[in-house]
């Protein structure tokens, strides 16, 4: 099973997730960056959904939690890094 962090803004990150990630065994979404959102981080989302991919739900990261983006791939054990319609302006702040 393959370790994912979705960046994305305006909801299309929760739609990519939804669509594709939320049902596929290959894959386990450790974390959603909800970049325009203040205040996101430390939130949860479905969680209590009894969804069996992600049981526990799906921690949100705000952008303040993104400064080091090397360090959280690291510590959630990520295997991959989805961008879902990240801005330009977003990946040069964060890359």
């Amino acid at each position: 099973m393959r370790r994912v962090i979705i960046l994305g803004a305006g909801g299309r990150d929760l739609h990519v997730f939804n669509m594709y990630f939320r049902h596929n065994p290959e894959y386990k979404v450790v974390a959603v960056a909800q970049v325009q959102i203040p205040g996101i981080g430390g939130k949860r989302y479905i969680k209590g959904a009894g969804d069996l991919y992600q049981p526990g739900g799906i921690p949100l990261i705000g952008l303040k939690d993104l400064e080091d983006l090397g360090r959280l791939i690291r510590d959630l054990g990520a295997d991959e890094v989805i961008l879902a319609t990240v801005t330009c302006s977003i990946m040069m702040w964060v890359g």
